[in-house]
């Protein structure tokens, strides 16, 4: 039990570091940002796995250990990444937070909520006169019109893109 602080903690781990924005961004904002999105674009009757709702909430507690590393700075150098993956792996063992399993199709909805509350965030910081976030929102935006992006999410992505032009 001593890991459950740590679990709190991590989501005061703040987010775009090494971006400056006004408003505060952290994993936990992120996370239960993700976690409605999910809820509510969410399509059936049936609700969303248990293992998928919990990736939403989890996903980024490892990065308590490890920091939020760019996307960017883990394209540049991929030998960094896959040491990346291996610590974020060995410290949500030590955390106590599970890999969930999911179907492809989960993995897509968890990847493309991740993108979206990103540009969200990118959105209303652009609204604020931020124009540091623009390349960020510029490849949330290219990833989100890709084809394995789930409808509902992609549907928001340019409902929301359409009306920020308005």
């Amino acid at each position: 039990m001593t890991h459950v602080p740590k679990l709190i903690d991590a989501g005061h781990v703040e987010r775009l570091h090494t971006r400056p924005h006004h408003l505060p961004y952290s994993i936990a904002q992120h996370s239960w940002g993700m976690a409605v999105l999910l809820y509510h674009l969410w399509p059936g009757k049936n609700p969303p796995s248990h293992q998928l709702v919990m990736s939403c909430l989890e996903h980024d507690l490892p990065e308590y250990q490890v920091g939020d590393v760019p996307r960017h700075t883990k394209e540049r150098w991929p030998d960094l990444t896959s040491m990346l993956e291996k610590a974020e792996r060995v410290t949500a063992a030590e955390m106590g937070v599970h890999i969930h399993s999911l179907s492809d199709a989960e993995r897509d909805w968890l990847r493309g909520l991740d993108l979206l509350e990103l540009y969200l965030f990118c959105l209303r910081e652009e609204k604020f006169g931020n124009d540091l976030l623009l390349e960020v929102k510029a490849k949330c935006d290219e990833l989100l019109n890709s084809s394995w992006v789930p409808e509902p999410v992609r549907q928001v992505h340019l409902n929301t893109k359409q009306e920020a032009l308005l």
